[in-house]
């Protein structure tokens, strides 16, 4: 059983001595040898000089031997091992175990491969990074509100958009800077989204600011749940959107105005076209009465134009014929 936990794979072990500046392999594990390339036999009794070690790792590896000696104590530390572009990192435990009868110093060594482990935290501390870095510079509020509706955690444009401190939005739910009249539907929102009903939902609503003046924003609200499907906290992204509403406002109002406007002109321009056909209407009684007025003289003119023109009051000379000839032909124009 000894020999199966000296030579459990994944961690190297082995017994050292320290024997002029140099570190003597007394016995090796199995991982330990193949860390070097070299077998298990091929490695007792060999210095790490003489196994290739480098003198400046060399020293690393003997002050902390050293340091072990001192203390009497097991020392931790961490070694990092670069081949090429190959680069791996061992938790390394080393404990001072007496001196025998060679009078050198003997040590037991314990070193753990935790590169993947390594990556894994660095791969973590990344993504810590890159969420802290968006949470923290976004453009928009992003907040964090446990289910009572208080405020976790929130960054610094959510406290601008506010106006409040970070203690003070600490000290405040969500429901103490939301306006009164829209205070019920957002609960109601928060109600359906903790019954599942949807995964997420957004909302405009208006927000009391520290300075008492109203501003509106548009929040986007999730619900974090854990592995078993338990609610743990509400995650909104806030953005103020009162230019917008202004602008929509004005928009209105000036449709509204326009709209005022048309339907005052349409109105003057159905008086005018009334007063338009009534004049139609009264011209074209003027022109009937004066057509009526001038027919029955005029019917009188081309009647005795055409006696006097037959001769039958006595001849005509050629003169009087051309004047009674244009009377008879204007008259008959205009009737």
């Amino acid at each position: 059983m000894l020999h199966s936990f000296f030579d459990s794979a994944g961690t190297l072990r082995g017994i050292v001595e320290l024997v002029d500046d140099d570190i003597l392999h007394v016995t090796d594990n199995e991982p330990a040898a193949s860390f070097f390339g070299r077998s298990v036999a091929s490695m007792r009794n060999r210095r790490a000089s003489e196994l290739g070690v480098p003198p400046d790792i060399l020293r690393f590896w003997i002050d902390h031997y050293r340091e072990a000696e001192q203390q009497r104590l097991p020392v931790s530390f961490e070694y990092v091992h670069a081949t090429g572009d190959r680069r791996s990192v061992f938790q390394v435990w080393v404990n001072y175990l007496g001196r025998f009868d060679d009078d050198h110093p003997r040590f037991g060594y314990v070193a753990n491969d935790v590169t993947r482990q390594e990556e894994a935290a660095a791969a973590l501390r990344r993504t810590e990074s890159y969420f802290r870095h968006t949470f923290e510079q976004a453009a928009v509020g992003i907040v964090h509100v446990d289910l009572e509706g208080r405020f976790l955690r929130f960054n610094q444009q959510f406290c601008e958009i506010t106006g409040f401190s970070a203690q003070e939005i600490r000290d405040r739910k969500f429901s103490d800077i939301t306006h009164p009249d829209d205070v019920k539907v957002d609960q109601g929102k928060v109600k359906d989204l903790l019954a599942g009903k949807f995964l997420t939902y957004s909302l405009e609503k208006r927000y009391l600011r520290k300075a008492g003046d109203i501003i509106w924003v548009e929040v986007t609200v999730s619900l974090v749940r854990d592995d078993a499907g338990d609610p743990q906290w509400f995650v909104s992204v806030v953005q103020d959107i009162t230019s917008r509403k202004q602008a929509e406002n004005a928009l209105r109002q000036a449709k509204g105005e326009l709209e005022i406007r048309v339907r005052e002109r349409t109105a003057e321009l159905e008086v005018a076209m009334e007063k338009a056909r009534s004049a139609d209407r009264l011209k074209t009684l003027f022109l009937s009465t004066v057509s009526h007025e001038l027919r029955t003289p005029l019917n009188s003119i081309s009647g005795f134009t055409s006696v006097l023109l037959k001769e039958l009051s006595g001849p005509l000379n050629d003169e009087q014929r051309k004047q009674m000839a244009l009377v008879k032909g204007s008259s008959e124009h205009l009737v």
